[in-house]
């Protein structure tokens, strides 16, 4: 599956309409964000994890995800199973995105 965009606008409707949701903060600027996206993006499209909804938000670009993400370290991932909120943590490596996602259990 690929990764959808969403905006401060719509990402409840993502929450919402799937029944595990990982959404991954991010902006153009991060030097993590740029080398970390291009595995969360392989990873979207494995198998083991097509029952997760990938979503990216450009917090440079959202207000809501700009203040919310002020105070933490980019890229910032949250997971959501069934609506409810699951985790949120900072993550840096591959290694931290698999864990994360093999922990949302979908």
């Amino acid at each position: 599956m690929a990764i959808v965009c969403a905006n401060d606008d719509n990402l409840r409707e993502h929450i919402r309409d799937h029944n595990c949701v990982f959404v991954t903060y991010m902006t153009p600027s991060c030097e993590v964000c740029k080398s970390l996206m291009p595995s969360i993006r392989l990873l979207s499209q494995q198998p083991d994890y097509q029952n997760i909804h990938f979503v990216e938000i450009d917090a440079d670009e959202n207000p809501v995800a700009k203040i919310e993400m002020q105070e933490k370290q980019l890229p910032f991932v949250v997971t959501y199973k069934k609506g409810l909120l699951i985790e949120c943590a900072t993550v840096s490596t591959e290694y931290d995105v698999k864990y994360k996602l093999n922990k949302l259990n979908c």
